[in-house]
């Protein structure tokens, strides 16, 4: 997991949430089960990391945070994230009712507050 100097969130819980569902494909230092390499969307992880890399989060400026916590309320509200070929390998990535929710709280509302 992410060192509390780069972590996206000051709620550990949500930081718990990315790191399990997120990191794998969207951090540098992500990596998953081998297994899930089989998956077509996690062979297109550098990609993802291109998109959205968790571990440069504190790099990026307001509008790039704002823009890229839009994106986030966006994938997981739409359920495109994490990707259903990804979680039906790595089960440990699914996102639950409950971390789904709080993930789209704390993106919608920082989002707002870093606009």
């Amino acid at each position: 997991m992410s060192s509390p100097s780069s972590a996206a969130s000051a709620d550990p819980g949500i930081n718990a949430i990315l790191a399990k569902s997120c990191y794998s494909c969207h951090s540098s230092g992500g990596t998953a089960p081998w297994y899930a390499a089989i998956s077509p969307t996690y062979l297109a992880a550098n990609s993802a990391r291109n998109a959205l890399n968790f571990s440069d989060w504190q790099k990026y400026d307001a509008k790039r945070k704002a823009a890229e916590l839009k994106s986030i309320v966006q994938a997981v509200s739409g359920g495109s994230m994490p990707p259903g070929d990804y979680t039906a390998l790595d089960h440990s990535a699914r996102l639950g009712d409950d971390a789904k929710q709080a993930l789209l709280n704390w993106a919608s509302q920082t989002a707002t507050a870093v606009h």
